[in-house]
Formats: C-alpha cells, sequence, structure tokens
C-alpha cells in the first residue's frame, strides 16, 4: 500500500473511531445519565466517566463469556471471582460492580487501547513491526488500567478508614457511656463522618440493623467488606463483649487505646522505612548532580591545562 492510502486508512479510521465516541457519548447522555441503564440497575456512581461509558458494554461482554469461562474452568473461576469480589468489597464496590463484569470492562478497555494504539501507528506511519508492538503494548495497558484503578481505589479507601477509625471509636465510646443504644451511638458516627469512607460502612452496619439483623451478624459482614487488621479486632471485641454480656463501655477505651498504640507502631515502621527508601533517589539523582557540581569545574580547569601542554 503506498504512503497515500495508508494516511487515508488512518483518516478514515479516526473518522470511525470518532463517530463510535460520538455513539458512545450519545448513549450515556441520553440513557446513562439518569443513574439507570438498559437493565434498570443504577450504574455509574463511584466510576469514573470512561469506566461508567464501557460499563453497559462490559455487562453485555460478561454476559457472554462468564457461562463458557464457567464451564471451561469450573474450578478455578469461583476462586478467581470470589477473590475479585473481596477486592471490589475492599473499594466500597464502586458502581455495584460484579466481578464479572470487573472481567469485562477489561475486556472492552483492552480492546479500545489496541485500536488507538494501532490508530496512533497508523497515523505516525510506523512500521509495521513497529504497529503491531504498540497494539499490543496498548492493548495491555487498557486491560490492565480498571485492575490498577480497582486497586488503588481499595488502598486509598483502606487508608481513609484507618485514618477515621480512631475518632469513631472515641466517638463511639463518649456515646455508649452517656447512656445511648449502641444503633444510636452509630447513627451519630454516620452524622458526624458522613460520605467518606468509613461512615459509608457504618451507615450500612447501621441499616442492616435496622433491617432486622443482629448485631452479631451486621458486625461480621462489617469485617469481611473492610478486612483491615484494625477493624477486625474491634468488631471481634465487640462480638465477643455481645456474646458474652460485657459492658460496651470498657470493651470501646480498650479498643481505642489498641487502634492508638497500632497507628503510633506504623508511623514508626514507616519513619524507620524512610532512611532505606531515600537511598535510590539520593544515588541516582542527588548524588550525581553533586559529583558534577564539585567535581566538573576541577575536570574544565584539567582539560585547559592538558590542552594547553599538547600545543606547546
Amino acid at each position: 500500500m503506498t504512503p497515500l492510502g495508508e494516511w487515508g486508512v488512518a483518516v478514515l479510521a479516526g473518522l470511525s473511531a470518532g463517530l463510535l465516541g460520538w455513539g458512545f457519548a450519545a448513549v450515556y447522555r441520553e440513557v446513562l445519565s439518569s443513574g439507570e441503564d438498559l437493565y434498570g440497575e443504577s450504574v455509574g456512581e463511584n466510576l469514573p466517566a470512561f469506566l461508567a461509558l464501557l460499563l453497559p458494554y462490559a455487562r453485555a461482554l460478561a454476559a457472554f463469556l462468564e457461562p463458557a469461562a464457567a464451564k471451561g474452568a469450573p474450578g478455578l473461576w469461583p476462586r478467581m471471582m470470589e477473590a475479585v469480589r473481596v477486592k471490589i468489597r475492599q473499594a466500597g464496590t464502586p458502581g455495584a460492580l460484579k466481578p464479572a463484569e470487573l472481567c469485562g470492562l477489561s475486556g472492552v478497555a483492552a480492546l479500545g487501547g489496541g485500536v488507538l494504539g494501532l490508530l496512533f501507528a497508523l497515523l505516525v506511519g510506523l512500521r509495521p513491526g513497529t504497529r503491531l508492538a504498540i497494539a499490543l503494548t496498548a492493548t495491555l495497558l487498557g486491560g490492565a488500567l480498571p485492575w490498577v484503578w480497582l486497586v488503588d481505589n481499595a488502598s486509598r479507601r483502606r487508608r481513609q478508614i484507618l485514618r477515621a477509625l480512631p475518632y469513631a471509636i472515641d466517638l463511639m465510646t463518649l456515646s455508649v457511656e452517656a447512656g445511648l443504644d449502641f444503633a444510636v451511638a452509630i447513627r451519630r458516627i454516620v452524622e458526624k463522618l458522613g460520605l467518606t469512607p468509613l461512615g459509608a460502612e457504618f451507615g450500612k452496619l447501621l441499616q442492616e440493623i435496622q433491617m432486622g439483623k443482629s448485631r452479631r451478624e451486621a458486625l461480621r459482614a462489617l469485617k469481611e467488606r473492610v478486612h483491615l487488621m484494625d477493624m477486625d479486632f474491634f468488631t471481634s471485641a465487640l462480638i465477643q463483649a455481645d456474646e458474652m454480656g460485657v459492658g460496651l463501655g470498657p470493651t470501646l477505651r480498650a479498643q481505642a487505646e489498641g487502634v492508638r498504640q497500632r497507628r503510633f507502631l506504623r508511623a514508626e515502621e514507616m519513619a524507620m522505612k524512610a532512611p532505606v527508601k531515600i537511598i535510590f533517589p539520593l544515588v541516582a539523582f542527588v548524588l550525581p548532580v553533586t559529583l558534577v557540581m564539585i567535581l566538573g569545574p576541577l575536570a574544565i580547569q584539567l582539560w585547559e591545562q592538558f590542552r594547553t601542554v599538547v600545543v606547546r
């Protein structure tokens, strides 16, 4: 194919991609912006815009591939989906995502990344082998993007919960010792924390208790959703106190002290790791610049003297 023909193919492919993107945007604006997808389920909440746009197509792909994957790997597929479900729960179940839908998102994003990478390679006019390499790289990056976003979201949410947990336990301790019921104390925490991740988790806990679950069942569900060591200790202590009939006030006060001690130990651990982590930036960036600043003028003087001796 001549260069002119390649440019024509690239322009047509770009126009097709633009029209396809415009169609996606129209569907998102007309159907999904109301908060429901074509199946009447909520979509797009707490999701990035590009993932919310791809979610209906990811659901269609998941509905097509999930039965085949379950048949092809009947032992491996459920374990994989359970691991993905745990990670989605840790991220706060954004957009009411299901494990198969996340896999579908990865597939759709991989396809989109491969198409965009190929279009870029055609527009730049690279060689066929380079085009294939760029398309494969873009496909891998696109497929990994939803997983990277999920892991990052889960890590950020865990840090926010750890930061807010001591304050929430202190507030619960004061409320219970003042004579308030456990459910009322949880409601006060939800009102104080608002839309933070920990506030959302305690809101789910309160909702489950109001819907008829026992306190122990609701606390176990909270423990499974958050899956943090401090939250595990906290919920386990409350469950044990409920089973043994011990007062919540002393238990909560002991848990608050334990959370603060573990927080202090984590801060000490991070402070001890800081000198080790700073070695690589010092050696890679600071030390070469320092050597150039110190030895550069000396090297220039030596070079001038050497040239003078050679010329003579």
